[in-house]
């Protein structure tokens, strides 16, 4: 008897699953690229200005996802509300500044050479306001992990100067994961390195 009951169980399961995934299908194919892309494209209008975590326009973002959800019939899931808030700090980044270098060859030729945004550089969100004129020094990751035995610091003088970095981590044998390096290569990580070491500023570098 348990065994017809848990057949019947199986099939009557087996059933509820097929036709969910008929109405799921059914309204998945129902949707279009065209419709897709044209929300994408209105959250991309000025109007939204950029969407910026924490700034007026991921709000007005956010209100028009939710007019949506109500015109659709889905249920909000926090206490009757689309949205949960929680404070969050955000930098606007009012100037792309500029960015030169004078590079010196082995020996001893220069030759200054100017950057241009946003082909070469992009300013960083999380950066204080200022300029700054000092030598260039490279430190690999910048990473400084004592538990790892690693330090990118090691026998490198950056006091005073700006430090050039590469971003993530190495991944030298023994790390099985981002989460044994998480405490080190992310960006605010690595600038609060920099700064414990003396540096003035911090240039990372992302390869396409």
């Amino acid at each position: 008897m348990r065994n017809i009951l848990f057949l019947s169980f199986i099939l009557l399961t087996s059933n509820l699953q097929a036709q969910d995934e008929e109405v799921i299908l059914k309204y998945f194919h129902s949707i279009t690229s065209e419709e897709v892309f044209g929300y994408a494209k209105t959250l991309a209008e000025p109007q939204f200005d950029g969407r910026l975590a924490g700034s007026p326009g991921y709000t007005h973002a956010a209100e028009y996802v939710a007019d949506y959800l109500k015109e659709w019939d889905i249920q909000p899931g926090f206490n009757g509300s689309y949205f949960k808030h929680y404070p969050l700090d955000y930098t606007t980044v009012k100037s792309v500044g500029s960015f030169t270098a004078q590079l010196i060859d082995s020996k001893g030729n220069s030759i200054d050479k100017s950057y241009s945004f946003p082909e070469h550089y992009y300013p960083g969100s999380n950066s204080g306001n200022g300029e700054v004129s000092s030598e260039l020094v490279y430190v690999g990751y910048g990473i400084t992990a004592p538990e790892h035995h690693y330090d990118d610091y090691k026998g490198i003088d950056v006091k005073n100067k700006i430090v050039m970095l590469e971003s993530g981590h190495p991944k030298p044998k023994g790390a099985e994961d981002w989460n044994d390096w998480a405490a080190y290569a992310g960006s605010s990580e690595k600038m609060n390195n920099a700064l414990q070491h003396g540096a003035q500023g911090v240039l990372f570098i992302y390869s396409n």
